[in-house]
């Protein structure tokens, strides 16, 4: 009989009698056990493992018997069989043992103010385990995603595990003792304002039970009752890395003994059977610098790890607390800490070995001698001898000791020390850690934490390897607890919609606009959201680590930061090497994914066949100080089955299709459009973007279905992947997102639409010497090296550069605008004459740079006619040789007030009319002649505006609100003159970029995705099976255990009715799914494989009042038995 097998019977006969027997009561007469409530038992499983929590103090086994700690979660390897908390002390020097460990000496319920238990058959006489992200009051619908993971695991419906959070949320027992999040900080629990659970945690589990029964002690370790109350809390994380490899124990216990007894020489005790994968070849460590204990492989391959066997164990971050008078002694305690007391560690550790030398078997169960033996073990003794465990010869040394309170307290990864198997070989271990003694008083209550780590079970993590993984882990995670575990962030796994489609299958965490900002906003003291990955798995139980994983795709945020690169041990040399964790690459965000191939194997995807998919969030950090340079969202593996649409559903796009938006209002230089990420979800409604702006004066848009706005407050308008998905479609707008004159060229870009100027006729303008350094950073008009910073042409005014950066002339206020050049002969840089009668001189603004100081020139003194200040109105004349016209409606031109500015310095230009110098005599038109053009968003008159006749940068001044649009501090290009051939010949033209703004909207009607009950029915020819023949092998079959056929194409209620050539029914199976698949095992009525043959199928569906027949032809496979 093998081990688990032996355990199993154990179990049972735990389970059995103590909850059967007829209890002894305190009068002697016999009581009759009730029922207790429900459920007994739940599990743990918000991270990376998943274990069994009873209320009866059991932990880590499962109910059929079999080893519960699962770790990693859904590999259903397990690393411990069961697990308890124990304690043992004297009550008048009578020895009492008590807790949990094969056997639980306590029962489920409180003790009540009496004195006596809560009757187990009381409706809160149970467990309770909430997620501080489901909350009673919400939604259930809303979240039955948030669950998936803990259904998968529980092997039960979503609703199912809603249902429990909300009413273990709804009636958690505060007033017994469960721990909460006091929010609106009145002293009681109230479900719609507090959160229940360990403050912070993302999964609580809380229980209470007691001690008083005396049958039920005697049955454990042969001893009386104590009078204990104890509450336990198990909380734990829901995080990548280490956090989402433990859980946490939180143990109180209370002295209630019904005589008012104190409890002296007390010990407490975490005991544990850990069976670490296959259990006959397990060794025992324990660290006595970290209080940790823990088991490992002692070989390098386990019989069901394999090569990767982890490390796990148990670490008391918070021993029990005993008062010390010295004030520079700290403990925690009730989530404070206190001066003049301590918490004791590990004070001893201990462990036994089935089948080992006899002084190391089990304490005997049912007698007083086993809680002799146990409490031996607690004093750091050898359980049968009593006497102290003894350090093999080969690991004393000259003068030192010879016994040790913690056997096995050598160091494995520098093979230094007492190790494991000096004793007993490799084999089936059980261990435990104490710490004591301390005195309980009557009234008093103590305080246990104790941390369950696990480390390793991924690839290129030895057994010994795992070992450094579980310190290390050990160590962070009790800098966080002796921190009072910082409140963490959660980071929260994108919420992901699988679509399944013709061959083809789309991946869509962008719907949930909420879940996806919730992901993408995470940041904590140190990481933050980076990007999404998506993988492609082998099967459902695969890690990112197998070696057939592949990661298909990362999208990351644009910020500079691409790969992750952290350090790693190398498996082979044990060197530190540096490893690529997050394949970043620059390319922004994106929220959907469409797939047309199997990556794994690089075929096409198949209808019918199951595909497993992961996305997952990274997020990371620049700190030097921390090794770990990035954390992720738990591994949440999702399963696909492209298919065909459902009978009757008729598709009228694909996904991919693109449906452009009509510009219906507005001139902007944006475009609207849709792209189809889940066809059945389009509904053929006419949709409509429109814009607003928010009290910082930025745009954003929304997304109207006709009767609501279903998407609001987006900013993104660049063309990327960056939006959400709304009713099946990822609608993405776009428009510029520079402001201002566009800054490419005919030099740079071959379409015209990006071009920021262009001429006609002859360019009289460069761009040489107009602000070489770059001092006034306008974007257009300059050569491509010099482009965005050293521009000559842009949207500027000496407002928005020298008072307080404010342009009146709004961005999306720009206009398309064309200078016609006047014709003008002189080729000098001062002095030019201007034919007034030619209808492109224009009446301009002039400003004097320097108007308050002397002439620089004595031949700039006539010109110098205001002297109020720098930057002051002189005149208003015909002084420009050029007319400004706005062509936004090209049919309809616009003309445009003008002016400039002359500069009173000896690099000065100052004439009176504009005329820039010529770049071979000017080098900085920008910081020496100033010669600079304005072009106003203002109808030209001949007749001035006051606005504009003030000083320009005057603090308070009228003329702060000039109008101006655009700033030009080009230079004349050579000598050359203005349209020699004839006036408005040479013409220059500038084109601002147009940004969406208020004024625009875009329109587009979705495509549609329809039912018809008449198209159901045509569609029943579709339906099948495969394969067919069936050749005694399916190759979605994962083992020769599982047989099957699949049917497909068929609606949501059918039966299928399978019958031999005999006529013989030989099974029916009855569809009620939302899937069109489903399976026949090939087994009959009798849960017998058939026998090979051909077999007709009746599939009988009523709802459409239509059958069809099918034939299959099943060839099994010869049987060849392997267990028996």
């Amino acid at each position: 009989m093998n081990k688990n097998l032996i355990k199993f019977f154990i179990y049972m006969l735990v389970l059995t009698l103590p909850f059967a027997l007829l209890a002894k009561g305190g009068d002697g007469k016999n009581q009759l056990r009730k029922t207790q409530g429900s459920p007994s038992y739940t599990r743990f499983n918000i991270n990376n493992v998943s274990t069994y929590i009873y209320n009866n103090g059991s932990s880590d086994i499962q109910p059929n018997g079999n080893s519960g700690f699962i770790f990693p979660k859904f590999s259903n390897k397990a690393c411990f069989f069961q697990s308890g908390f124990m304690w043992g002390g004297k009550i008048d020097g009578q020895l009492r043992v008590g807790g949990s460990a094969y056997i639980q000496g306590t029962r489920p319920g409180r003790i009540l103010a009496n004195g006596t238990a809560a009757p187990e058959g009381d409706p809160d006489v149970r467990i309770y385990r909430v997620r501080r992200d489901v909350p009673g009051y919400a939604e259930a619908a809303k979240m039955l995603n948030k669950v998936k993971p803990e259904a998968r695991d529980e092997g039960v419906t979503q609703a199912e595990i809603v249902a429990q959070y909300q009413l273990d949320w709804n009636e958690w027992p505060a007033s017994q003792g469960a721990p909460y999040e006091d929010v609106d900080k009145n002293g009681s629990y109230d479900p719609i304002k507090d959160i229940p659970g360990f403050v912070g945690a993302d999964q609580t589990v809380w229980f209470v039970n007691n001690d008083l029964d005396p049958g039920t002690t005697d049955h454990m370790y042969g001893t009386l009752p104590m009078g204990i109350e104890q509450q336990v809390t198990i909380w734990g994380y829901n995080k990548a890395g280490d956090l989402g490899n433990m859980l946490f124990r939180k143990y109180l216990i209370i002295n209630k003994n019904a005589q008012k007894k104190t409890f002296t020489d007390m010990y407490v005790s975490m005991w544990s059977d850990p069976d670490n994968g296959d259990a006959g070849d397990d060794f025992v460590g324990c660290d006595t610098t970290l209080s940790l204990q823990y088991i490992y492989n002692a070989k390098a391959n386990d019989a069901t790890y394999g090569t990767i066997p982890p490390a796990a164990g148990f670490d008391f971050f918070q021993g029990p607390r005993i008062k010390t008078n010295v004030a520079s002694d700290t403990a925690i305690f009730k989530g404070k800490k206190w001066s003049g007391y301590k918490n004791l560690p590990m004070t001893a550790a201990y462990y036994f070995a089935q089948g080992g030398t006899p002084d190391y078997q089990d304490p005997q169960q049912n007698v007083s001698a086993g809680a002799i033996q146990f409490y031996n073990l607690f004093q750091g003794l050898v359980s049968r001898s009593g006497v102290p465990f003894p350090i093999p010869t080969q690991y004393q040394t000259p003068g030192g000791p010879k016994s040790t309170q913690y056997p096995l307290s050598g160091d494995p990864v520098a093979v230094t020390g007492y190790l494991d198997g000096a004793i007993n070989p490799p084999g089936d271990r059980r261990m435990g850690s104490a710490s004591g003694t301390f005195t309980l008083a009557y009234g008093d209550t103590q305080e246990v934490v104790v941390a369950q780590i696990a480390a390793g079970a991924r690839a290129g993590i030895s057994n010994i390897r795992a070992i450094t993984l579980l310190k290390a882990a050990d160590k962070e995670a009790q800098k966080a607890f002796n921190n009072f575990f910082p409140k963490p962030t959660p980071f929260l796994n994108p919420v992901v919609e699988v679509v399944n489609l013709d061959r083809q299958v789309v991946l869509n965490w962008g719907s949930d606009v909420a879940a996806a900002s919730a992901t993408e906003n995470y940041a904590d003291e140190f990481y933050k959201f980076q990007g999404y990955e998506v993988f492609q798995l082998a099967t459902e139980g695969s890690s990112l680590e197998d070696a057939s994983t592949v990661r298909i795709a990362t999208f990351d945020i644009i910020d500079g930061t691409t790969s992750i690169i952290g350090q790693d041990i190398d498996p082979v040399s044990s060197d530190v090497i540096s490893k690529v964790y997050h394949y970043g690459k620059d390319i922004g965000l994106q929220r959907q994914i469409i797939l047309n191939r199997n990556y794994i194997t690089n075929e096409n995807l198949n209808n019918g066949s199951k595909y497993f998919y992961a996305v997952r969030a990274y997020a990371n950090t620049d700190s030097t100080f921390i090794e770990t340079k990035a954390i992720t969202t738990t591994l949440d593996v999702l399963t696909a089955i492209p298919q065909t649409p459902d009978p009757g559903v008729k598709l009228t796009s694909k996904a991919g299709d693109k449906i452009n938006a009509t510009h219906s209002k507005g001139s902007s230089d944006g475009l609207a459009f849709a792209i189809v990420v889940d066809p059945s979800k389009v509904t053929g409604k006419t949709y409509k973007v429109s814009f607003k702006t928010d009290s910082h004066g930025d745009t954003y848009w929304q997304l109207h279905d006709g009767t609501k706005v279903v998407l609001d407050n987006q900013y993104n308008q660049a063309d990327n992947g960056d939006y959400y998905i709304v009713d099946g479609l990822m609608v993405k707008v776009t428009g510029p997102t520079q402001l201002g004159v566009k800054q490419s060229d005919s030099y740079t870009d071959e379409d015209k639409k990006l071009w920021g100027w262009d001429i006609a006729g002859t360019r009289r303008w460069t761009w040489a010497g107009g602000d070489p350094g770059g001092n006034f950073g306008l974007e257009s008009f300059g050569n491509t090296a010099a482009l965005g910073g050293h521009g000559t042409l842009g949207w500027a005014s000496p407002r928005g550069w020298f008072v307080d950066g404010v342009m009146i002339v709004g961005p999306t206020e720009l206009k398309n605008t064309e200078l016609r050049l006047a014709k003008v002969d002189f080729t000098g840089d001062l002095g030019v004459t201007l034919d007034k009668s030619d209808v492109n001189v224009s009446y301009g603004y002039r400003y004097m740079r320097n108007a308050n100081g002397a002439a620089a020139k004595p031949e700039f003194a006539p010109f110098i006619i205001s002297k109020l200040g720098s930057y002051s109105f002189q005149i208003f004349e015909q002084n420009v040789p050029l007319s400004a016209w706005n062509i936004d409606d090209p049919a309809a031109p616009k003309r445009l007030a003008v002016g400039f500015l002359e500069n009173n310095t000896t690099a000065g230009l100052v004439d009176g009319v504009y005329w820039p110098g010529s770049n071979a005599n000017i080098s900085d038109n920008g910081l020496g002649t100033r010669e600079w053009l304005y072009i106003f968003d203002e109808a030209y008159t001949t007749t001035p505006n006051n606005v504009n006749t003030g000083q320009l940068i005057a603090a308070g001044n009228k003329t702060l609100d000039a109008r101006i649009m655009y700033t030009a501090m080009w230079n004349r290009r050579g000598s050359a003159p203005y349209s020699t051939t004839g006036t408005g010949t040479d013409k220059f033209y500038i084109y601002p970029n147009k940004p969406n703004s208020t004024a625009d909207e875009f329109t587009f009607t979705a495509p549609t995705a329809a039912f018809s009950a008449e198209q159901a029915k045509a569609d029943v020819d579709k339906v099948n099976v495969f394969p067919n023949p069936y050749y005694g092998v399916n190759s979605q079959e994962i083992n020769k255990y599982q047989r099957f056929v699949t049917f497909n194409h068929l609606p949501k209620m059918a039966t299928i009715r399978i019958f031999n050539l005999a006529g013989q029914l030989v099974r029916t199976i009855d569809k009620n799914t939302d899937s069109q698949y489903q399976r026949w095992d090939l087994k009959n009525f009798d849960n017998l494989p058939v026998a090979s043959g051909m077999y007709v199928v009746q599939v009988d569906m009523p709802a459409e009042g239509v059958k069809k027949t099918l034939k299959l032809i099943v060839i099994q496979e010869t049987q060849v038995l392997d267990k028996f």
